[in-house]
């Protein structure tokens, strides 16, 4: 995976669905330091939002306390198999992506 990348998983029970994302990307706070006393500048998620056949359906308001190669769970109201689900993302440098999945039974 690369930095940002996001793997979804899914599976459908009792009329939701649920949502596995596990999300590729350091979480650094801008506290630490590497082995020669240099702080890590910060570099963390800062906002996720999930879609459901192109429906916004939540978001997620993220920061730097958030574990590195976080993995979130959802569940959401609805969803057949072969719908859609989309999540994108930001991080505090700007950067952006998305990644899109099928909801598989």
């Amino acid at each position: 995976m690369s930095v940002g990348s996001v793997v979804i998983r899914t599976r459908i029970a009792n009329n939701a669905t649920y949502v596995d994302l596990r999300v590729s990307h350091p979480m650094e706070s801008g506290v630490r330091t590497d082995a020669q006393g240099v702080v890590i500048p910060s570099w963390y998620l800062t906002h996720m939002d999930v879609y459901l056949e192109d429906k916004h359906v939540t978001q997620l308001e993220l920061g730097p306390l958030v574990s590195r190669n976080p993995a979130i769970s959802l569940v959401l109201n609805g969803g057949k198999e072969e719908d859609t689900i989309k999540v994108t993302w930001r991080d505090n440098r700007g950067e952006a992506g998305e990644k899109l999945a099928t909801i598989n039974a």
